[in-house]
């Protein structure tokens, strides 16, 4: 599995352009093969953090190289940012905890 994570501040003078470019990445990603989840938060400094997993690096290669998506990035670039970091991560090791069980998902 490998995640991206995604850490970024705006520019207050764009916020309800880049709303709306937000809103068709995030339809966008969301039928891109090979996600398995995605989620944005809001921190309360302004910090905006978006985390993508993908069950490969090709996979995670193909939303990077997609063409929209590289219009939204040249976009936030040029307006909507005012600093952000992209991490891309490949996991180590995962486990979870649901219903008193812990279950291990990926082990190296």
């Amino acid at each position: 599995m490998v995640t991206i994570i995604f850490r970024s501040r705006l520019r207050p003078e764009h916020v309800e352009q880049y709303k709306e470019v937000a809103e068709k990445i995030d339809a966008l990603v969301r039928i891109t093969p090979g996600l398995i989840a995605y989620k944005t938060f809001d921190a309360a400094d302004g910090e905006h953090v978006t985390l993508a997993e993908f069950d490969t690096l090709e996979n995670a290669r193909v939303w990077g190289e997609n063409v929209e998506h590289l219009e939204a990035q040249r976009l936030g670039r040029e307006r909507f940012y005012s600093e952000y970091r992209v991490q891309v991560c490949e996991t180590l090791r995962a486990y979870n905890f649901a219903d008193g069980r812990r279950t291990t998902d990926v082990k190296r």
